[in-house]
């Protein structure tokens, strides 16, 4: 038997990004997203978008974080977008891509997540090998930042490289 804020081997979770057109449309926001998976779909885990967040303020990250308490769900991971490749094909967009994603992982932390997703597809162009070396490089320097709060790096598959 499970607590509501542990989910067990048999729960689900809920990504935000299901929700996308209601908070586009005005409807829910990112805050409520704790709500919504409790008492819309009585689920335990969800799934966030940084794309979908207010500026994640100090203060606005403490709201979130009590009403995730308060509606008894356990935030699982945070999905990256926007915020680089990790296969981009010069160091400097690489290093960006680490600079802007270890935010991702401080918040993924205060909130209690476990994980962040990050998008790695890379040139079409490229030979493979080569890419692979580029997302080593970068994966590298994001492990070396996130291994002390223990938050996971994750790659989506949204093409390119990542489907290989």
């Amino acid at each position: 038997m499970t607590d509501s804020l542990s989910p067990g081997k048999n729960d689900i979770s809920l990504a935000e990004w299901a929700l996308v057109d209601e908070i586009h449309a005005g409807k829910w926001t990112n805050l409520d997203f704790p709500r919504i998976a409790r008492e819309d779909f009585n689920l335990n885990g969800i799934e966030f978008v940084n794309t979908l967040f207010g500026v994640p303020t100090l203060e606005y990250l403490k709201t979130l974080k009590q009403r995730i308490a308060e509606y008894g769900v356990s935030p699982l991971l945070i999905m990256v977008d926007d915020e680089g490749d990790a296969c981009a094909g010069t160091k400097e967009e690489r290093r960006q891509f680490v600079a802007a994603h270890r935010k991702w992982v401080d918040i993924a932390y205060f909130l209690g997540c476990h994980a962040i997703r990050t998008n790695c597809r890379g040139p079409q162009t490229v030979d493979k090998a080569e890419a692979l070396n580029w997302s080593a490089e970068s994966y590298n320097m994001l492990l070396e930042y996130s291994r002390p709060s223990g938050i996971s790096i994750l790659i989506e598959d949204h093409g390119g490289l990542s489907d290989d």
